[in-house]
């Protein structure tokens, strides 16, 4: 896949992540816990160390997407994630990310945003409801290429107090990619993770809880 074309993909999952079915862990600790701020979010961000040989770090932002068309609860869904990538969200406190990539095409994005009281709850739920409704939309990129998504069915994970797990399938002209997607709650601090990691489907779930127990040591 061609270098911008990588990182516009990659702001279409940035910009639009979708969730799928919810796994709860035993224990919930967000009473216990402060929003943490963006130096802690940026701390316990995934590295390159925690990836296969080859993988770096991008500087540059990959892009953002714009919406076209889709399910009435995608556009929904979309907006949401729109306000938690630029910590504008209801109780928003702070954010982090960092985009990782090799020259075979693989990525992998990651991000925090922390929330004041319940909120990070409450942004949770609402996401996993506009997209138990969502199925399919379209993405503008910046170049101008349109993405066709659609989610495809995947099994439950459990990451954190409660995750979600997403895998898309996207089109963009003659390319077609798959990549898997979890949105983890930890506490007052939502958890993401988007990887295209062709031969490791299981890696973007252990990326998750290697991010969460990241979290879990920042909140010590």
């Amino acid at each position: 896949m061609p270098r911008l074309l990588r990182l516009a993909f990659a702001g279409v999952m940035a910009t639009a992540l979708a969730l799928g079915p919810v796994a709860t862990a035993a224990a919930d600790t967000t009473h216990r816990q402060r929003p943490l701020p963006a130096d802690k979010l940026a701390g316990a961000l995934i590295t390159v160390a925690d990836l296969p040989a080859g993988f770096y770090t991008m500087s540059e932002n990959p892009g953002v997407a714009k919406y076209i068309s889709g399910d009435p609860a995608c556009a929904t869904m979309v907006e949401l994630q729109r306000q938690m990538s630029t910590n504008t969200a209801p109780g928003a406190f702070a954010t982090a990310e960092v985009f990782l990539t090799d020259l075979k095409g693989s990525f992998v994005w990651q991000g925090f945003g922390s929330y004041r009281g319940m909120w990070s709850t409450l942004v949770f739920v609402k996401l996993a409801h506009a997209t138990a409704h969502c199925k399919s939309f379209v993405m503008e990129l910046e170049g101008g290429e349109r993405a066709e998504i659609t989610q495809l069915a995947v099994s439950p994970v459990a990451v954190a107090d409660m995750g979600l797990h997403s895998r898309f399938r996207s089109t963009i002209g003659a390319i077609v990619l798959d990549s898997d997607t979890i949105l983890a709650r930890s506490g007052r601090t939502l958890l993401m993770v988007n990887g295209h990691l062709p031969g490791r489907p299981d890696l973007a779930e252990d990326l998750a809880l290697k991010a969460a127990a990241n979290l879990a040591d920042a909140n010590s």
